[in-house]
C-alpha cells in the first residue's frame, strides 16, 4: 500500500481496574504523558 514507509511492530496498551483508574506514563525527558507503548527496532528480537 505504502512501498516507501518501513513496516515496523508497534504495541500500545491501556490498563485500568476496577475503580475505573487508568495507567499514564510520564514520557522520559518530556512535560508529557502517554499510554504505556514499545516497539522491536530492526535487528532486535522479540
Amino acid at each position: 500500500m505504502f512501498p516507501h514507509i518501513p513496516i515496523t511492530s508497534k504495541l500500545g496498551i491501556v490498563i485500568c481496574n476496577n475503580h475505573g483508574q487508568v495507567f499514564w506514563a510520564k514520557r522520559y525527558g518530556q512535560h508529557s504523558w502517554q499510554f504505556p507503548q514499545g516497539g522491536i527496532d530492526e535487528g532486535e528480537t522479540p
